[in-house]
């Protein structure tokens, strides 16, 4: 299977524990007034990968991490491409540690079928409010809010995290 991707990280240290290799993913459905990845929206941008492609370049930086580190798919929004985004995560299930960044901007079935292949998970809450999460980004907060109950209920090691804009 091929996705879209942006660029890639070889040494991040701020996508999950450890040092790891964090992929950007193309396609976002939320238009934040405040993203610092808006080069990422456009579905259609970046590069076509196979997974395998990146299983491999993973897998080459795998000495790196050490015992916390490894796999981070990022963007945009990784949901947007979950198909490509679990198959990575199967193929990556038990040679590196695995997670996700994520607003949780998906239908439920992705997003459960993306979830439960992470070891971990960093899910971003924008805003609670609904009028004012379609005023910040575009769309309102339901279906993330029902997928962040999911997630919560899953026992799945997370993170919940609101961006502070200043």
């Amino acid at each position: 299977m091929t996705g879209r991707i942006h660029s890639y990280e070889t040494l991040g240290a701020a996508d999950g524990p450890g040092l790891r290799f964090v992929l950007f993913l193309q396609g976002c459905g939320l238009r934040c007034l405040y993203c610092h990845n808006p080069d990422t929206w456009n579905p259609c941008g970046g590069r076509t990968v196979s997974a395998e492609e990146i299983v491999g370049e993973v897998v080459r930086y795998r000495n790196y991490f050490g015992r916390r580190g490894g796999f981070t798919a990022s963007g945009g929004e990784p949901l947007l491409q979950w198909q490509f985004a679990a198959e990575l995560l199967d193929h990556l299930h038990g040679k590196v540690h695995t997670a996700i960044e994520t607003s949780g901007y998906a239908e439920a079935e992705a997003f459960r079928a993306v979830i439960d292949r992470c070891d971990f998970v960093y899910m971003d809450l924008k805003l609670m409010d609904c009028e004012m999460h379609k005023t910040y980004t575009g769309v309102g907060n339901d279906r993330i809010l029902q997928n962040a109950e999911y997630l919560k209920a899953s026992g799945k090691p997370h993170t919940f995290r609101t961006p502070l804009i200043t």
